[in-house]
Parts: C-alpha cells; structure tokens; sequence
C-alpha cells in the first residue's frame, strides 16, 4: 500500500484526522495536484494542526498552485 492509499484509508475511519489530511496533501502536491493538497492541508490546519511542517507544506503547496500571494 503506497503513502497515499494509507493516509485515505485514515481518512475513510476518521475523517478529520489532520495528520493524514496534511500527509496526503503533500503527496498530493508532489504529484501534480497542488489545487486539492492546498484544500488537504489547509483543513488540517483548521482543524489545529498549526505546526511549522505543516504551515510550510501549506506554503509550498499554494506556490505550486499559482498562489504566490496566499503562499507568503
């Protein structure tokens, strides 16, 4: 089972798991999706993950979405 098919598979049981949110995420942007990793990662901050990680994942993945500004 790959990293991403693991972290949905968290999901599926605990659907606000942010760990998993912001884990997929960053799979995610790596793979060309930045669009769904921004809205991944961003619901685990929300949700109170608020760790330099996960905020710095946050900014990479707007970056890769065009969203320079959201990013800084």
């Amino acid at each position: 089972m790959g990293a991403a098919a693991a972290y949905q598979a968290i999901l599926k049981e605990t659907l606000d798991q942010p760990d998993a949110l912001h884990l997929l995420g960053v799979v995610l942007k790596d793979s060309g999706q930045a669009e769904v990793a921004v809205s991944l990662i961003t619901r685990a901050v929300e949700l109170g993950s608020r760790s330099f990680a996960t905020l710095n994942n946050l900014a990479l993945a707007r970056l890769a979405a065009g969203d320079g500004a959201g990013a800084a």
